[in-house]
């Protein structure tokens, strides 16, 4: 299964049209920060729920204006929508960003 990220890429690299909604927020997460987190939480056995991501939450449709600045594509190809306008099959929350203070003080050393 294809991430967000490379969906946004893949299609503004062949000039196609996506359509991004404002009005959902997540946090994304970079697979190298994540990777370096899971190591020191297994070096340390830490044990227990530890929800890890970005520290900040962005909404679908501005994280597809910074990939698509990033790689030099055309910002016009994306396009601004709602959820209440999206054909999903399945429901999904408006909010699915994470509260990561827990890791952010596992990481800093803060706590065990």
């Amino acid at each position: 299964m294809e991430s967000f990220s490379f969906w946004i890429y893949n299609n503004l690299k062949e000039n196609k049209e996506i359509y991004l909604v404002k009005d959902q927020y997540y946090s994304p997460t970079l697979n190298s920060i994540l990777a370096r987190a899971i190591r020191e939480i297994y070096d340390r056995e830490i044990s227990g729920v530890i929800h890890f991501s970005s520290l900040d939450k962005i909404s679908r449709l501005n994280f597809g204006y910074i990939v698509a600045d990033i790689f030099g594509f055309e910002i016009n190809l994306i396009k601004e929508t709602e959820m209440k306008d999206m054909k999903w099959k399945a429901r999904r929350p408006r909010d699915s960003s994470l509260n990561n203070e827990k890791a952010k003080k596992i990481i800093e050393g803060k706590t065990r």
